[in-house]
């Protein structure tokens, strides 16, 4: 009767767990309860936002590393930290995309704002013979050895 009921209860889930060490005696057969939901809260099934998204910007790459063509760079919300510098475009939510494959360098150039840009607004706040200086982010493509261009014959 023991040996059905341990049986039973292995076979059919029931709000009670049967543990077996040992022999099948009456000693060896341990109840532990086991507490299945109920009534009660509930969860909720709307996917509610949990505030607002975050902005994975900054650079992508460091200096040295080599990139392809349609390489992220850099990304960046708002102002412009890094400039596009030599086989480098802005592309669409100011990001910095690779325009052909190279090692990627990072610069310190002298910036000259545009009449109309927030920047043309510090720099006439600035001492007169002062330049701004913003890092700019280049690409050196790669060199083509080997590979000769055809111009004219001869």
């Amino acid at each position: 009767m023991l040996a059905r009921f341990v049986r039973q209860s292995l076979n059919h889930e029931s709000k009670w767990s049967t543990v077996l060490t040992g022999n099948l005696q009456a000693s060896s057969v341990v109840f532990i309860p086991q507490c299945n939901a109920g009534s009660g809260m509930k969860g909720s099934t709307k996917n509610r936002s949990r505030g607002p998204r975050k902005f994975h910007r900054g650079v992508r790459v460091i200096e040295g590393d080599y990139v392809h063509p349609g390489y992220l760079l850099a990304r960046m919300v708002r102002i412009y930290r890094w400039m596009p510098g030599a086989n480098v475009v802005v592309g669409r939510k100011m990001r910095l995309v690779a325009k052909c494959s190279g090692t990627v360098r990072f610069t310190k150039e002298v910036y000259v704002p545009g009449p109309e840009t927030p920047d043309a607004e510090i720099a006439k706040k600035m001492v007169k013979g002062a330049v701004m200086y913003k890092t700019f982010i280049n690409v050196v493509p790669e060199r083509d050895i080997g590979r000769f261009k055809y111009i004219e014959s001869v």
